[in-house]
């Protein structure tokens, strides 16, 4: 993009995010950014540099006149950010790209189809997880081609499909790896149900990628505590907050599995919880502790909006009422508000404090069978890569194994 069209390039954005309904106070501040970047690249240092040097000094400047670490900051820097992608989106394929899917109707002449292929991903026994991922990208597929004035899936050409698996080429490998593994997959279930025949799988970009494990943060207990310690328990969101994380940090549930908790998973007289995976479809059975079983029933009794419309125990403190699908941005908030820090591309979201209960219990002298039980493993090898952040321990704890001669 030349520095020139910038100006008209800004305009034409503009009328693209009021006709998908952006907010008027969300176009004041793409405005505000944009007559500021205007403003800017008539610096003399601007003169000679193309669009993205010009952005990049742009963005440096902002980032060392402004507080970026507070919430605020961080908020605000986003915005400028959003604005160059947009910009670079539009100059590039025509649409922008939305990451806020979950809020935004798909048109039925797509949700039909993706129904339909996420239940033959299934009936061809891919776990639900697994199907919920493809979902999400051809949602996003759907977004994009809806932006591009077409109209359903029949219409798509091969032109579509490359156009979105350029945008895709740009997130990580392996997220680009996932997409264009969902795109291959749902281009043969386009030709087997008739519904287009006139794509070619051989043509989507090839992605080189080596799932390479890395290490998660293993909190101590002392950060564990730290971290429950700093959840407001005054509030719904904080009595909410405190009972997922202690199902997490105490009892090993999967993040997945403790947001799709239902009432009536929940027993009582037991002390147990009784669930399906999410991840693997299969029934499983956690006995809680008596610090978490007082949390869920705090939040029941004093924080959970009192909505019959849905069963699932945790729900969003704000309306929409909904049951929730995501705590990452919680546990970031409190981990800041606790002081604890970690190293660079160090897995550090809410299923590390996963391998770190499995940790914890290795250390303590537990079998890797009963921590297998814990966790929900149904192969023991899955409980062993969760351990090989100590070895040491875990060849103390070793399987025996037996002879024959």
């Amino acid at each position: 993009m030349e520095l020139s069209n910038v100006a008209q390039a800004s305009e034409k954005l503009f009328s693209f995010l009021k006709e998908l309904g952006y907010s008027d106070s969300s176009l004041v501040t793409y405005r505000r950014i944009s007559t500021n970047f205007h403003a800017f690249c008539l610096m003399s240092q601007c003169q000679e540099a193309s669009f993205d040097g010009c952005a990049d000094m742009f963005i440096e400047e902002y980032i060392s006149k402004h507080e970026v670490a507070s919430p605020n900051g961080k908020k605000r820097l986003h915005e400028v950010l959003r604005y160059f992608n947009m910009l670079r989106d539009m100059e590039m394929y025509g649409v922008i790209l939305n990451h806020r899917l979950r809020r935004r109707t798909i048109a039925k002449e797509y949700n039909d189809v993706i129904n339909s292929f996420c239940d033959y991903l299934i009936s061809k026994g891919l776990a639900k997880g697994t199907s919920e991922r493809n979902r999400f990208v051809l949602e996003q597929l759907s977004d994009f081609l809806a932006q591009r004035k077409c109209q359903s899936f029949s219409e798509m050409t091969m032109q579509d499909l490359l156009a979105f698996s350029t945008v895709q080429m740009g997130y990580s490998k392996k997220s680009a790896a996932a997409s264009m593994y969902a795109l291959k997959v749902f281009i043969d279930f386009l030709a087997q149900s008739g519904i287009n025949n006139t794509l070619s799988k051989e043509d989507l970009p090839k992605v080189h990628f080596v799932n390479r494990r890395y290490l998660p943060k293993i909190w101590s207990e002392d950060e564990c505590r730290r971290v429950l310690e700093s959840v407001n328990r005054d509030t719904p969101a904080g009595k909410r907050d405190f009972a997922i994380l202690l199902l997490v940090i105490n009892n090993g549930m999967r993040t997945s599995d403790v947001l799709g908790l239902l009432l009536s998973d929940i027993d009582w007289h037991s002390k147990e919880i009784h669930f399906i995976q999410k991840k693997t479809g299969n029934a499983c059975t956690v006995a809680f502790d008596e610090a978490t079983g007082w949390a869920i029933i705090d939040y029941l009794k004093n924080g959970r909006p009192n909505i019959k419309q849905y069963p699932n125990v945790f729900l969003q403190a704000r309306p929409p009422f909904i049951p929730m699908n995501s705590f990452n941005v919680c546990l970031q908030k409190y981990v800041e508000r606790a002081g604890i820090h970690y190293k660079n591309n160090q897995l550090h979201g809410m299923h590390s404090l996963r391998h770190s209960l499995a940790t914890r219990m290795l250390n303590n002298g537990t079998s890797a069978e009963t921590i297998s039980e814990v966790l929900g493993h149904i192969n023991i090898n899955s409980t062993v890569d969760y351990l090989q952040v100590n070895m040491d321990q875990l060849r103390r704890c070793a399987l025996e194994t037996e002879v024959t001669e």
